[in-house]
């Protein structure tokens, strides 16, 4: 970037994020990968590229790597849908996910 003056950010020392988002400790690799991609400065950031290398992706099936881009994952065999720990999750049902009704009825 061009523009870009790291001198203008305010530094702060840093925090584990889990501390912030303690869902990143649930996944495997997710806290790491996500300060690695939230850098202030670029030259410290995770490239797109490298992202992808990360052990965060290393226990995907190696058919999600095959997809074209306009493919759906879910035609991975056992790749689905999983609830947040805690949290309910309805797929299908009479109510979408804000509970209002999905019936034309007024």
């Amino acid at each position: 970037l061009p523009h870009f003056k790291p001198e203008r950010f305010t530094l702060y020392s840093s925090k584990n994020l889990r501390q912030a988002w303690n869902k990143l400790s649930y996944v495997n690799y997710a806290e790491d990968l996500a300060s690695k991609l939230l850098q202030c400065s670029p030259k410290n950031r995770l490239s797109a590229q490298a992202a992808l290398s990360h052990e965060y992706f290393s226990d995907l099936p190696p058919r999600l790597w095959e997809l074209t881009d306009m493919s759906s994952i879910f035609t991975v065999p056992n790749v689905r849908l999983q609830p947040e720990a805690g949290e309910s999750m309805r797929a299908f049902g009479k109510n979408n996910s804000y509970g209002k009704s999905l019936s034309n009825s007024k």
